[in-house]
């Protein structure tokens, strides 16, 4: 007896099993010892220590909040998914967990971004030293060449492929709803790529109050993830027109009348959203070696947790 499952009902069940996760995150945020293992983590990846109480409490404090609204985005992207499952023919389309996917990935940006820029990570006492960078610093001192232009050459190559699109039309039997989808997904990432940009500058014009290097290499670690976040946004919208009108330009070139083909050819638009995903997600939770506390450089710094925060 062959078992089948209908597209309607996988999706169905995708959408609950995602909506479970930031349930059970927010009820585990309740915790009064939530944070430490999280906390210890991105200390060893950054290779940033952790020097006193005092300094341990503000980063936990810090990723809490930014956990907390990130599970709050994820959400609100199930709830709107939800909605177009519940009144669109969008639950029988084989690109629902790719359009939900992406969702998240747009609404867990902009949501965590605005946590980062309500709150200050550290707040040294009024008599207290502060220390500050000799000038202002932008998305490239943050990122890598690679992050930082992804975004970029994808946008360009998205507006040159919908043009050829266009142009192709003259010659080739290309449908308007294909025109008309590579168009409307062009303006998503160019409001994106504008989304996104505004909330960096309001990223890099928050103030830095701290007292040491430390201090400042921490704020600038959850800086860098923030601008992380909101290139990997901006390259994966970027790269779904880019997929969408390559795909039709291949399909109306090359695989016209060979049907096995086209529909293979017709997942490519996402197939570069988890390469995008894990290009920067490898690039996280790690800090720009320029920006890094020069006196840690040095053998004999000491990059370990403190015994009594470790227990």
């Amino acid at each position: 007896m062959e078992f089948y499952m209908s597209m309607e009902v996988f999706s169905a069940i995708f959408l609950v099993a995602i909506a479970a996760v930031p349930i059970g995150v927010l009820i585990s945020l309740r915790r009064p010892n939530w944070g430490i293992t999280h906390v210890y983590k991105a200390s060893t990846r950054a290779r940033l220590p952790i020097t006193s109480d005092e300094m341990w409490w503000s980063i936990r404090r810090r990723s809490r909040n930014e956990t907390r609204a990130s599970m709050w985005g994820l959400l609100i992207a199930v709830a709107i998914v939800g909605t177009l499952f519940a009144f669109t023919q969008l639950k029988s389309s084989p690109y629902f967990i790719w359009i939900l996917v992406l969702m998240i990935f747009v609404v867990t940006a902009v949501t965590s971004t605005l946590a980062s820029t309500r709150e200050r990570l550290f707040s040294p006492a009024p008599q207290a030293a502060r220390i500050a960078r000799a000038r202002e610093l932008d998305v490239s001192d943050y990122l890598s060449s690679v992050r930082q232009y992804t975004p970029r050459v994808l946008l360009i190559a998205a507006g040159v492929a919908f043009t050829v699109l266009c142009l192709s039309a003259f010659w080739k039997e290309i449908s308007i709803p294909v025109i008309a989808g590579s168009a409307a997904s062009l303006a998503l990432a160019l409001v994106a790529t504008w989304i996104c940009r505004v909330a960096e500058q309001q990223i890099l014009a928050c103030p830095q109050p701290a007292t040491n290097t430390l201090e400042l290499g921490w704020d600038d670690l959850f800086r860098t993830d923030s601008l992380n976040n909101l290139r990997m946004v901006a390259a994966m919208t970027a790269w779904l027109p880019f997929g969408i009108a390559l795909t039709a330009l291949t399909n109306a070139w090359i695989f016209r009348g060979q049907t096995d083909l086209e529909q293979f050819a017709g997942l490519f638009p996402w197939w570069g959203i988890p390469l995008l995903q894990v290009m920067y997600v490898l690039g996280a939770g790690r800090l720009s070696p320029a920006l890094f506390p020069e006196y840690l450089n040095s053998p004999q710094a000491d990059l370990s947790v403190p015994k009594e925060i470790a227990k």
